[in-house]
């Protein structure tokens, strides 16, 4: 997923919960929605029980891989009629609820770095860590886990 979404090879994912997402979100004066994305394939989906609101949580098959969650928001009456000035809506967040975990992509080290100072900046307490992909398949840490998963099942 770091090709998908990441234009260079220096990339930071911020991992949160649903429950992080709704304190962070609280404040907002907005009715605002938040759903798990479900996919369909649009060709041979049955939409007849679907509610409005559905519409923002819907995508096709081919974005699966996602596994997202939206944050969505109703204005007034434009969501049929949408305004075309109207191209998003700002909220209040309490970013320093969001954090769970801040994961850094393999290729750069200085990066990890980076993101450490800058998250000590801003005092943001978060377990940061680069991603699993930056381990040898076969490293300590994996070694562990998989002779632990084998003793726990005997």
């Amino acid at each position: 997923m770091w090709k998908l979404y990441v234009k260079n090879a220096d990339g930071v994912a911020l991992k949160t919960t649903v429950g992080h997402l709704k304190e962070a979100i609280s404040q907002s004066e907005e009715q605002l929605f938040i759903g798990k994305i479900k996919h369909a394939d649009y060709n041979a989906a049955n939409f007849n029980d679907i509610q409005w609101f559905d519409l923002f949580f819907h995508k096709r098959v081919a974005f699966e891989h996602e596994n997202e969650m939206r944050v969505a928001f109703v204005h007034g009456k434009e969501v049929l009629h949408p305004v075309k000035e109207l191209m998003g809506l700002s909220i209040p967040i309490r970013i320093h609820s969001l954090f769970q975990k801040v994961v850094t992509s393999a290729t750069s080290i200085d990066l990890f770095d980076k993101t450490k100072r800058l998250l000590e900046k801003h005092n943001i307490s978060s377990d940061i860590e680069p991603t699993e992909l930056a381990l040898p398949p076969f490293s300590a840490l994996s070694l562990f886990k998989f002779v632990k998963t084998l003793s726990s099942k005997q």
